[in-house]
């Protein structure tokens, strides 16, 4: 592995899906803790994403080549006694990994990069780096000083996981220090990938998000339409009424100004399967009760399956008796609690971004050419890689949060399947 025998300063390795990023990260920590008192680091841009993602694939990929909790090193505790090594300290283990032979790893979230002014490091590991900060970025290079490495004559080292980034060109400038070396691996350089697991990925992924997320491209990403995949030609034109008896799937954006809902006919299943929007509600200065009974003036006996915005189980101000507005529309729309399909958190716009372009870009879809509002946000509205959907013009985007949230809840798997 490249990585492995680096000789850099900084090792950056960008790597596409599936391209084995844990594997390296379990086998360069082994090797990097190969000499007692030696203390490292392995970082996440949050705890929760340490927590979730970072430290669980990588405990359970050190398993796979034979190094295990409570054996070769314990979590969160102190060391047996009979293990005859120093604690790292005296008051708390809660974040440090203590291996038997001696040696340390401080692992950790991001989000106060002051906490780790106190610590020195002979190494780090920094996992999903395009999400983390410039400030705790130069933190952290200002404590790679481990006291193990510098006693043996060994060159302190950082090395930067992630997949490519929305925007490329800090990567690039880092990487032209004689110091740094960066190292790309496409998903298709990991021989042991499942049987059809790339080919799934071309089928689901536009081109650019395939690029960038499979064949790892340093490509950026720039101000664009949000929903870059729309083709009007393709994605709009007559889409039959919902009959009485099929579902309709509403869809709702939660605003007085406009207050808004999508109704579409959905099926994922078979060779039959597809997504298409019939009517749109955009109201001016409404409340929810008279949005959910205009909904019902034009579906009044279909079954109702509700999705929306997550921020409708907020109770905060919703009515005089703090129900929230899907409580409200339960009640409004004469709906059983479980016709209710909500996450209960919104995707980031970047994930609703890929998410949504992949569905336009290769899922059977059609937009009815009454729903003017709809296609308009999908034609206009822009997307920016850091700062996300461009919310500066009130009157608009509604309609598109209310196809993003149809994404959501019932394409998640669409693009996590892929994964």
């Amino acid at each position: 592995m490249r990585v492995l025998n680096s000789k850099a300063h900084t090792v950056i390795f960008v790597g596409g899906l599936g391209s084995g990023k844990t594997t390296v990260m379990a086998t360069l920590l082994l090797k990097l803790l190969k000499y007692p008192g030696t203390v490292g680091g392995v970082f996440a841009p949050t705890l929760p994403v340490l927590k979730n993602a970072t430290m669980y694939r990588l405990i359970r990929t050190l398993a796979q080549i034979n190094v295990f909790p409570e054996i070769d090193y314990v979590s969160g505790k102190f060391p047996p006694v009979d293990w005859g090594i120093p604690k790292y300290t005296e008051f708390t283990q809660t974040k440090v990994m203590t291996f038997r032979n001696g040696t340390y790893v401080i692992a950790d979230g991001l989000k106060d990069p002051d906490s780790k002014r106190g610590i020195e490091f002979d190494f780090i590991l920094i996992d999903e780096f395009r999400n983390v900060s410039k400030d705790s970025f130069e933190v952290l290079k200002g404590r790679l000083r481990g006291q193990t490495y510098k006693r043996l004559g060994i060159p302190h080292k950082m090395y930067l996981f992630t997949t490519p980034p929305v925007v490329v060109d800090d990567i690039l400038e880092m990487a032209k220090s004689p110091n740094c070396e960066l190292i790309t691996a496409p998903s298709w350089t990991n021989p042991n990938l499942p049987k059809g697991y790339l080919e799934s990925l071309k089928n689901t992924y536009p081109d650019i998000i395939y690029r960038r997320e499979v064949g790892a491209e340093l490509l950026s990403i720039t101000t664009e339409l949000f929903a870059f995949e729309f083709d009007e030609t393709k994605h709009v034109g007559p889409v039959p009424p919902i009959l009485p008896d099929e579902y309709v799937y509403l869809s709702f954006d939660f605003n007085i100004a406009p207050a808004t809902c999508t109704a579409w006919r959905l099926i994922r299943h078979g060779e039959n399967r597809r997504l298409q929007c019939a009517k749109e509600f955009r109201l001016n200065d409404v409340s929810i009760q008279t949005l959910c009974a205009h909904i019902r003036m034009h579906f009044p006996v279909q079954n109702i399956i509700v999705t929306g915005d997550a921020s409708g189980w907020t109770r905060q101000g919703a009515t005089m008796d703090l129900s929230s507005f899907f409580e409200i529309i339960i009640r409004e729309l004469r709906i059983h609690p479980n016709s209710l399909k909500v996450s209960r958190v919104n995707l980031t716009h970047r994930s609703s971004w890929v998410l949504c372009n992949s569905v336009l870009s290769t899922f059977p879809f059609r937009i009815d050419g009454s729903c003017k509002n709809l296609i308009k946000d999908l034609k206009t509205i822009q997307f920016d890689p850091v700062k996300g959907i461009d919310k500066s013009n009130k009157e608009m985007g509604h309609l598109l949060d209310t196809f993003r949230y149809m994404c959501q809840t019932f394409f998640f798997d669409y693009v996590k399947t892929n994964l």
